[in-house]
């Protein structure tokens, strides 16, 4: 084999190994977009609109009751990160879409009058929604500050409808930090920054005694902090169920 056609080869081999893996990374992300845009629009009460991920593009097929209910899910699955466009495929069904409508609110009414305990299918279905939310997304702030930046409302507003689809669990947030500066100050500012997205949690109607902040400053780092991209990894807020009883001398909002 003569040394053009054996380059020839190996390049050949590399573009098909780059398409493949190129292939693998966009099946993730369709199925875990397509995760994203199911559990949002269930939240929103739009069991109805099946979304089908073709790379960052959500498809929404299906039948919504209203030209109003087509716009929540627009915007509802628009509001994810990753999402780069969202193209509308449903059909407005008012009659079509009110069984389903009643069954929606018949399900909602049975979660009210049946709060999630701590190990309950409803409290481990409520923590795979919570994460579904959070995994790839979380609260930002302007430098230096417990001020929410404007583009942390989407994201705080899907967890809120979690929240007030899972009744009998108290959601924990916990501040985390990056190592820069004085141990103490932030300590103090993680402790803001929490209870600042539970106030903002509760300002969307959660109940206070439901919302527990708490600081942890730099004391639990999950990256290297000697990289930028491992202190804004280390810069975060943790979202976590736990039962009403635990975290009693942790802070309400």
């Amino acid at each position: 084999m003569s040394r053009t056609l054996l380059i020839l080869t190996e390049f050949a081999l590399l573009i098909a190994l780059g398409w493949y893996c190129i292939r693998v990374e966009s099946s993730d992300v369709e199925a875990d977009l397509a995760h994203r845009s199911t559990a949002v629009l269930g939240y929103s009460g739009l069991e109805t609109v099946t979304p089908l991920a073709d790379g960052q593009t959500i498809i929404l097929r299906g039948r919504v009751a209203s030209p109003e209910q087509k716009q929540r899910a627009i915007d509802s699955v628009a509001s994810l990160w990753g999402v780069t466009e969202v193209r509308d495929e449903m059909v407005v069904a008012p009659e079509a879409a009110r069984g389903d409508a009643a069954a929606g609110a018949a399900s909602d009414t049975a979660a009210e009058s049946a709060p999630a305990t701590a190990d309950s299918a409803l409290a481990q279905q409520c923590r795979r929604d919570l994460q579904a939310v959070t995994e790839h997304a979380k609260p930002r702030f302007e430098l230096g500050s417990d001020t929410l930046t404007s583009d942390s409302a989407a994201l705080l507003r899907q967890i809120g409808v979690v929240l007030r689809r899972c009744p009998g669990l108290t959601l924990k947030i916990t501040g985390h930090t990056d190592s820069i500066g004085n141990a103490e100050d932030n300590l103090h500012l993680s402790e803001a920054r929490a209870r600042r997205v539970a106030e903002a949690l509760h300002e969307m109607g959660i109940e206070r005694t439901r919302l527990r902040a708490e600081g942890a400053g730099e004391t639990r780092p999950i990256a290297d902090n000697a990289s930028p991209a491992g202190r804004e990894a280390n810069r975060r807020i943790e979202f976590e169920f736990v039962p009403a009883t635990e975290g009693e001398n942790d802070h309400h909002a």
